[in-house]
């Protein structure tokens, strides 16, 4: 009887494991055939790898499917692995958080370096504007190389937009300030120092930097998504991103890195721990950190997550430390971007046991431009700011306040949907005076002026 019981609890806990692995595989199957994710994707849970996946194309002009071996560009998400280069040096003692920039480089502008710490720059402290938005830089660096020094000293020394840590806001200066630290102070290029101190002893094999002149053998195509079609992306001199966003990396090779930092193989605990604590907005170190709620609401963990986009690419990964689970997508097209968070937390709630959605694809009703024309206007809410409802080329077009344009289709006469946002509604009044846009769980209500 007691090995009869055994076997059915054995069954039962398979049976369970299955169902599992099998809503994951429809969630993922649903958003790839509404054309709302293209990528690879694995989850793991409780240290092992439950569910991986290829979607979509590597190269859509030949039809070459993507596969879990393919080396994706993991832009942003380099940040991490900057931020364990430089915890890695504060432990040998070569570097200290306290320790500001002019002590590094001491070619930084002296009146703003003397203010901003390493600490300042890990967390978005630093107050140091982003590279990323200076006009010029954007201009120059699309097919023009530059050294880390020299992208330093022309792109990140801007006037201080508010004083070293009494704010945060993400800066891509930082990182490029930290890469170069790391060379000053190792006397090596960024990019040994990576493959010695961080890809090596973790193994990750397929993993490294992406070139200016050359291609990376089994790296899919990028690709914009541009009025509902695939298009290929332009060049761009990727070591201008340097140690903010120039690494690649497999799906198995980023599961690679989770189970590094799982088993603080790379640094002692007590450094590590800095790494994930929360400071203003809960920038950590190369990673926004926070506490989830889980299990029905009752209990919550240490969850850590970042994404990475640029051009065709896009990638995420989200850890939940105390129940050693790791989410990770890399995505060659722009499709991943904000999908990725959203497929995320679905995936959580399958595991956890917790409601979620499964995707459709929503088919628009015919309407008129007559009535489309009803509900064009500029709309303003409680917070003073503006939204706008177009007509560009007889297509309905939502535009939020940083510009940021949605194409809409009429789901029903007062409602419309975003285009590859499922989950997001605009509902209007019959005289079109209102609308109450819809983005689960928040619904905030305008008035036309």
């Amino acid at each position: 009887m007691h090995a009869l019981l055994t076997i059915l609890l054995l069954l039962t806990l398979a049976t369970r494991a299955q169902s599992t692995v099998e809503k994951i595989d429809e969630l993922m199957q649903a958003y790839y055939n509404t054309g709302k994710y293209t990528g690879v994707v694995l989850v793991a849970d409780s240290g092992k790898v439950i569910y991986r996946k290829a979607f979509g194309y590597a190269n859509y002009g030949d039809s070459i499917p993507n596969t879990l071996e393919g080396k994706f560009r993991i832009s942003s998400m380099t940040k991490q692995f900057t931020a364990m280069l430089i915890m890695q040096l504060v432990q040998e003692g070569k570097l200290e958080l306290s320790g500001k920039i002019t002590d590094y480089l001491p070619y930084y502008r002296k009146e703003t370096g003397d203010q901003v710490t390493i600490h300042h720059l890990l967390c978005h402290q630093s107050g140091i504007p982003s590279i990323s938005r200076n006009k010029n830089f954007r201009n120059d660096s699309i097919r023009n190389p530059f050294s880390p020094q020299f992208l330093v000293k022309h792109w990140c020394m801007d006037d201080l937009q508010f004083e070293p840590g009494t704010s945060s806001k993400y800066s891509n200066s930082n990182y490029n300030i930290l890469g170069a630290i790391i060379e000053e102070v190792t006397g090596k290029p960024y990019e040994k120092v990576l493959k010695e101190k961080i890809l090596e002893p973790a193994g990750m094999k397929n993993s490294g930097l992406v070139p200016d002149s050359s291609a990376v053998n089994g790296m899919p195509s990028g690709y914009l998504y541009v009025d509902s079609t695939f298009k290929l992306e332009s060049k761009v001199a990727y070591s201008n991103f340097h140690a903010a966003g120039q690494m690649y990396a497999t799906l198995h090779d980023m599961y690679l890195w989770d189970r590094a930092l799982a088993g603080n193989t790379l640094l002692d605990k007590k450094w590590q721990q800095k790494i994930f604590t929360p400071n203003h907005n809960g920038h950590g170190y190369g990673w926004k950190v926070y506490r989830r709620l889980y299990d029905g609401q009752k209990d919550s963990c240490t969850t850590s997550y970042h994404a990475g986009g640029f051009g065709g690419f896009h990638s995420f990964i989200q850890r939940f430390h105390e129940r050693n689970m790791v989410m990770i997508f890399l995505d060659n097209t722009s499709l991943g971007r904000r999908k990725t968070g959203m497929i995320s937390d679905d995936i959580i709630n399958i595991l956890f046991g917790l409601p979620y959605e499964i995707p459709v694809r929503k088919k628009p009703i015919p309407l008129t431009l007559e009535a489309f024309r009803k509900f064009t206007g500029s709309y303003s809410g409680v917070d003073g700011i503006k939204r706008l409802i177009s007509l560009e080329d007889n297509r309905m077009i939502y535009t939020n306040d940083r510009g940021r344009k949605y194409l809409l289709h009429p789901e029903a006469p007062l409602t419309f949907f975003f285009d590859k946002e499922h989950r997001w509604t605009i509902d209007f009044s019959a005289n079109g005076n209102t609308m109450t846009i819809r983005t689960p769980p928040k619904n905030t209500t305008y008035k036309k002026e």
